[in-house]
């Protein structure tokens, strides 16, 4: 694959290729797992918390306290927009109040 051929999702650490050359050798790209595309935005946002937690929730001090629960708080209202969305896209018939509601969620929940 050439260097200007890598698509929207297509790792940008490994160039698409999956891998990653090393001192010791190549091994699979951290970045993408050895895919050579980028999973979803909802899996790279639960895997920056999971590092989050990990680095800075270690402890009893009231930093990791504040950010444990700032974790919390996140997840469940990431948790509670996707439900909403659920809801809005079950009903074809759902009343244009319902699609605005889904169309909000649907925004909090990109990356964009």
């Amino acid at each position: 694959m050439a260097t200007n051929d890598i698509g929207p999702r297509s790792c940008h650490s490994c160039r698409g290729t999956g891998e990653i050359g090393t001192d010791t050798g190549v091994m699979a790209c951290p970045d993408c797992g050895g895919e050579g595309v980028l999973p979803s935005s909802e899996t790279l946002l639960e895997w920056r918390l999971r590092d989050i937690e990990r680095l800075r929730c270690e402890g009893p001090d009231s930093l990791a306290a504040d950010v444990r629960f700032l974790v919390a708080e996140l997840r469940k209202a990431r948790r509670a927009l996707n439900e909403v969305l659920a809801l809005a896209h079950d009903d074809p018939d759902a009343p244009e109040a319902l699609r605005r509601v889904a169309r909000i969620a649907s925004r909090a929940l990109s990356n964009k």
